[in-house]
């Protein structure tokens, strides 16, 4: 059976800003994964909290930040 989950994805310029931001990510304690030639994919579950959302939105914002 397949597992049930919320997927979530966007796109960055090109493949090498998203490497840097996948290991940014990583170093803040994301897990994410890259996607096709640009994207990062993240997969949390659905009993996710809004407070959980928050920090994890959070944490990609300051990842994102620090590789600009």
């Amino acid at each position: 059976a397949r597992g049930k989950g919320l997927m979530c994805a966007f796109d960055l310029p090109n493949g090498e800003i998203r490497g840097k931001a996948i290991d940014t990510m990583e170093a803040n304690d994301l897990l994410v994964l890259a996607s096709g030639h640009q994207s990062i994919r993240f997969r949390p579950g659905l009993a996710l909290s809004s407070e959980e959302a928050a920090e994890g939105i959070r944490r990609m914002e300051i990842s994102l930040r620090q590789i600009v």
